[in-house]
């Protein structure tokens, strides 16, 4: 049990202390290569795609200058993952003296002592800004391969979950727009229908024959004319258009509502049916939305599933090209084990 212990766990050995007889460290080796402004430039990618140099025919090189300088433990992911932080670590310093650095300097601070806090951060500032400054303006600072597979999803998301704030602000403008146009129109048919005018004017021609009839000088005979010319009146009234407005006044005159009350029932059911159609649309399209989402949600499980499988397998690869490596290199099976 305790060997297998043993086995399992890698003694760590310090970049900085690993050196052979006094010799260079692998961080020396490491600083001293990406000191280069060329060699940076490949591992960044270089100005020209067709002539990118692939980034793990660049780790071997590295590796090979340790190795000559007799270490010979170090494996390309170890340093490509101390890449990584070198990196993380000159952006951090640079953005601190682009912003509390200058300040300093505007309020009158040594460049000296402004230097010194940007060494606490960095400690490489001075050999390593060269190459890393000249890429400061870049969109983005990838880390490694991961890493960038990982910033590329994450601005897929980003790209999906503003389409669809977009496509849901959208359907709430719509709706906004439409339940005004729908209480107006139920307001409209429940106020309905207008007064009609037509039997006041009907009205208003009764009291002259009444009048005329109340006449002190008026005689029977008056009276019996004035009562046909009346009946002549009404019967005149009750022939001039609209016909059916003057029956429906007639009606409600005689106390029967069934009309009036069959219009504002049918415009109450008019917008009550245009309500229900429009919660049915809204009930259709967050369904449809929410489906879109399940089915975004489910793509997005199957791509990280299979991101998950590609590293894998990578790693599986590199880890059985590095046994080769090994033993085309003459190591033996149990050394090649405690390196694993």
């Amino acid at each position: 049990t305790t060997s297998s212990v043993s086995k399992g766990k890698k003694p760590y050995k310090s970049w900085l202390k690993d050196g052979v007889n006094g010799g260079m460290s692998s961080m020396d080796v490491l600083i001293h290569w990406l000191a280069d402004k060329t060699n940076y430039s490949k591992w960044r990618g270089g100005d020209n795609n067709a002539e990118r140099t692939p980034k793990k025919v660049l780790l071997e090189e590295i590796i090979e200058r340790m190795r000559q300088v007799g270490i010979y433990h170090r494996l390309p992911k170890d340093v490509a993952s101390k890449i990584s932080t070198l990196q993380s670590n000159y952006r951090t310093a640079r953005e601190w003296n682009d912003t509390e650095g200058k300040k300093l300097r505007q309020a009158g601070v040594k460049e000296e002592i402004v230097h010194e806090e940007i060494v606490k951060r960095f400690p490489y500032w001075d050999a390593l800004h060269g190459s890393f400054g000249n890429f400061r303006t870049s969109p983005s600072w990838p880390m490694s391969i991961s890493s960038i597979m990982d910033r590329e999803e994450e601005e897929q998301q980003q790209q999906q979950l503003v389409g669809k704030n977009e496509h849901h602000h959208h359907q709430q403008q719509q709706q906004r727009h439409y339940r005004p146009q729908l209480h107006h129109h139920n307001t409209k048919s429940a106020t309905s229908p207008p007064p009609i005018p037509i039997p006041t004017t009907r009205h208003a021609s009764h009291p002259n024959p009444i009048t005329t009839s109340t006449s002190p000088t008026t005689t029977n005979n008056n009276n019996n004319n004035n009562s046909d010319t009346n009946s002549n009146a009404i019967a005149q009234s009750s022939l001039s258009p609209p016909a059916p407005v003057q029956d429906d006044e007639d009606d409600e005159e005689q106390g029967d509502p069934s009309t009036a009350t069959g219009k504002r029932y049918d415009s109450e059911e008019l917008g009550e049916s245009l309500l229900k159609v429009t919660r049915e649309k809204e009930a259709g399209q967050l369904k449809r939305s929410h489906d879109m989402l399940e089915f975004q949600r489910e793509k997005r499980l199957e791509r990280e599933q299979l991101l998950i499988e590609q590293e894998r397998t990578r790693r599986i690869r590199a880890k059985a090209e590095l046994v080769k490596n090994l033993m085309e290199a003459g190591f033996t099976k149990q050394e090649i084990a405690e390196q694993l």
